[in-house]
């Protein structure tokens, strides 16, 4: 439990956590704010447009476990 990996997938569960109970989105909605992040921010950070469908499947992948996690 230690590194950059294990701080960002914190931060990513604790942002799909709060989107389930408090905005009451669906399961993948996190998933779906990837293209918008990099449509705004990916002229400054272009390795976010090179690694786009990489990022996406991370996320995507990592939404699913935690979803699953929070169902048990």
């Amino acid at each position: 439990n230690e590194g950059r990996g294990y701080v960002l997938r914190r931060i990513l569960r604790r942002a799909v956590r709060y989107g389930k109970e408090i905005l009451k989105a669906e399961e993948g909605f996190f998933n779906g704010l990837v293209s918008s992040v990099i449509r705004v921010m990916g002229d400054t950070f272009t390795e976010l447009k090179e690694h786009e469908i990489k990022i996406t499947e991370i996320i995507k992948k990592e939404e699913a476990n935690f979803c699953k996690t929070l169902a048990k």
